[in-house]
Parts: structure tokens; C-alpha cells; sequence
């Protein structure tokens, strides 16, 4: 499976709001579209940032849509006087299916917020690391207080990573220790993998991502 990752900068503290409205124009045609699998979208409105992940089933459907999706970052991008840092695609590495965030939805299940990680490095090594956490480590995490899921993207060709942990609640995000912060930083020190960046987002929908074995990287 692979996706495209939209960021988008500076659209003010009003980002959730401009962020789901967008997503709703997404969803009418996104769902019609053959090779389409999902929709996450997150929202800072401390910085204004936005993330928009679209998934698909092939390069070819994702490369098919870009159209479309251009015209709806590009009309967001102008209502919100935002700026558009990064178009970026990634093949998904991992990703386990998670509950349905519908715009209207309010289940109590839904991962309502996300840490939005970035690595860099030899892309074997950073690979490894998501295994290291899909075999050692995921279980751990289910068992942590407010866990919702986890979603990995690997660009080879760049040698970067995303890793995008889900959580029920601000306060099991912010819990560095329960939430395994420290576990990332030790597990990517040991694969000399650097973490560029570390990043807290609301989630504002997370459309129809059913995941199976299939939609995995091969080797994962």
C-alpha cells in the first residue's frame, strides 16, 4: 500500500475546524475512487499545522488522484492564508486497522490524538526498527493505558521514516514514560537512526484505514 502525505503550515488556531472541513470535501469523491483505502487527517491548533495522509492500493491510484487532492489542499490552502510545506509519498511499512473516526463520530474508542514522529537514516536500519517495535514491543503498547493503534511509512529511496502512535486521551500522549517515548529513543540510538522530529496532533478523521496482511510491506 502506499500514501501521500500532505503538510500544510500556519493555517491558525481555527486548523481543526478548517482541517475537517476539507476532509469532508475529500471524502465524497475519495470514497467513489477506485484503489482508495483510507483517510487520516491531524490538526495542531497550537501551530496551526495540518497532516493529510490519503492511502492507496497502488502508485498508479495514487498518482490518478493527485488532481483532486490538489484542488482541495490548494482551496484549504487559500480559506486559510496557510502554506503548503510538503507533498511527500511513502510506502506503508505497518499499520494496524483502527476504529473509524467519522467527522460526526464521538466513540469513546477512536484515537482521538496522535505523536507524529520523524526518523532519518540507512533504510535497513530504520526497517529493523520497525520490526523491533512490531514483534518486541507492540504487544506493550496494547497494554498501555489509551492506545489506539500505530501506523508506519517508509520512503527507501529518501532513507525516512514515520511513525504515528494513537492515543485516546491528551494525557496517555503526554505520558512519555507509559506511552513509550523512551523505548523510540533507545531503539533508534541502537539502529543509528536519528529522530528528527517529534510532533502532537488532535485526529481529526481516520477514514475506513482497514488494514490487513496483504496491504503490508512484504518483508514486514
Amino acid at each position: 500500500m502506499h500514501a501521500s502525505l500532505t503538510t500544510v503550515r500556519g493555517a491558525g488556531p481555527d486548523v481543526s475546524a478548517t482541517a475537517r472541513m476539507a476532509a469532508e470535501s475529500m471524502l465524497a469523491w475519495l470514497r467513489e475512487f477506485d484503489g482508495y483505502r483510507g483517510l487520516v487527517v491531524l490538526a495542531d491548533p497550537e501551530t496551526g499545522d495540518a497532516r493529510f495522509m490519503t492511502f492507496w492500493d497502488s502508485v498508479d491510484a495514487l498518482e490518478r488522484s493527485e488532481r483532486g487532492r490538489r484542488e482541495v489542499r490548494e482551496s484549504m490552502i487559500a480559506a486559510a492564508g496557510a502554506e503548503l510545506e510538503s507533498v511527500d509519498r511513502y510506502e506503508l511499512f505497518f499499520g494496524e486497522e483502527l476504529p473509524a473516526v467519522s467527522i460526526e463520530s464521538s466513540n469513546q474508542d477512536m484515537p482521538a490524538f496522535a505523536r507524529f514522529t520523524s526518523f532519518e537514516g540507512p533504510s535497513a536500519s530504520i526497517e529493523e526498527g520497525y520490526r523491533t517495535f512490531k514483534n518486541d514491543l507492540v504487544e506493550w503498547f496494547r497494554d498501555a493505558t489509551g492506545f489506539r493503534g500505530w501506523i508506519a511509512l517508509l520512503d527507501v529511496p529518501g532513507g525516512r521514516s514515520i511513525g504515528i502512535t494513537l492515543w485516546a486521551t491528551p494525557e496517555a500522549l503526554a505520558d512519555e514514560a507509559a506511552s513509550g517515548a523512551g523505548l523510540r529513543d533507545e531503539v533508534a540510538a541502537g539502529l543509528q537512526t536519528k529522530v528528527t522530529s517529534v510532533e502532537r496532533y488532535e485526529v481529526v478523521t481516520a477514514e475506513a484505514l482497514a488494514l490487513d496482511e496483504t496491504t503490508q510491506r512484504r518483508d514486514a
